[in-house]
């Protein structure tokens, strides 16, 4: 399966789920919209999930969420601190 650029996330979910042949992804363009929405679903023999997510964009780069340049920091921030016990 051939994933768009702008996709991503739906790349990251087919990765954690069961791959790109089980998952179904429908990207909408909508120029109305102000953020970047992400609404996942997913089921199967533990039942049912939905969550969506609603992201700004980079001021300098549209192209990026700002909650993607924040889990960035946050992980680089984690790898830095010292193992406390």
């Amino acid at each position: 399966m051939r994933y768009p650029k702008n996709a991503n996330v739906a790349a990251a979910v087919a990765l954690a789920g069961k791959g790109f042949d089980a998952t179904q992804v429908r990207l909408i363009a909508d120029a109305t919209v102000t953020e970047n929405i992400h609404q996942i679903e997913a089921s199967g023999d533990f039942g049912r999930f939905t969550f969506q997510i609603n992201g700004k964009a980079m001021p300098d780069n549209p192209r990026s969420s700002a909650l993607a340049a924040m889990s960035v920091l946050s992980k680089l921030d984690q790898l830095t601190r010292p193992i406390s016990l």
